[in-house]
């Protein structure tokens, strides 16, 4: 093989420009001697023009309708983004309209459930109103009491209390069913205790004696406390 022939390998890469007639002239020559030595490449040759043939045999496929408008707007949009990175301003410009439009995309979807959450909310709450409110001309015509939502524990019946000393206060645990199941004497009140030592043992008996009403909540009943102030004469109770 001489120096103006080239490999199979070479040639395939050329064959396209070769067929075209592109090839340099030297490289031309060097292609033209190697089909002349090589039968494998001469098939390549002649495939390559059967292929060409009936590609041009193939019936042009018409233009879509809309492509045109298509590539119109394609354009102007480049177009537009061009003019947008001309100068500072403009880059400004549109950055801040991009913002815009991403801000209104997003929020838009969350606009609709949102407003109606709140119009549900509102329709609910109007509902529900007239049941809870209670009007307070009603209850003094008919002699209803109004129902709060929560009340604290108080005394029902309490039983008489006797010692000698001026008063005593007692915080007590009341459960849900009324009954007493803990109580603590305040830190200012102990020293009586500790001079008076049946005071104590006063005070448990008038208190189991002692009938309470517990606390509710939603009117149910619940477990509460509260503050009593013993004295001779009377009971002070506080929630």
């Amino acid at each position: 093989m001489n120096r103006e022939t080239m490999s199979c390998r070479r040639f395939e890469r050329s064959l396209a420009a070769y067929v075209d007639g592109v090839l340099p002239p030297g490289e031309s020559r060097e292609a033209a001697s190697h089909l002349a030595a090589c039968r494998e490449c001469n098939e390549l040759v002649l495939d390559n023009a059967r292929m060409r043939e009936t590609l041009r045999s193939v019936p042009p496929r018409p233009v879509p309708a809309g492509l045109s408008g298509r590539l119109r707007v394609l354009a102007s949009r480049q177009a537009a983004r061009r003019r947008a990175r001309a100068n500072w301003r403009s880059w400004c410009t549109g950055w801040l309209q991009g913002v815009e439009l991403w801000s209104d995309n997003l929020m838009r979807p969350l606009a609709l459930p949102t407003a109606g959450g709140f119009i549900s909310a509102l329709v609910l709450f109007a509902i529900l109103a007239p049941t809870i409110a209670v009007s307070p001309n009603r209850a003094e015509t008919r002699g209803d009491v109004p129902t709060a939502l929560t009340t604290e524990p108080s005394v029902l019946r309490a039983s008489p209390v006797i010692f000698d000393a001026e008063e005593i206060a007692i915080e007590l645990t009341v459960d849900e069913n009324g009954r007493m199941i803990d109580y603590t004497v305040p830190e200012s009140y102990r020293m009586l205790l500790i001079k008076k030592p049946g005071l104590r043992r006063e005070i448990e008996r008038s208190l189991l004696f002692t009938e309470f009403t517990p606390a509710t909540m939603f009117g149910q009943p619940k477990a509460g406390k509260l503050r009593l102030t013993l004295r001779t004469s009377s009971i002070e109770v506080k929630g």
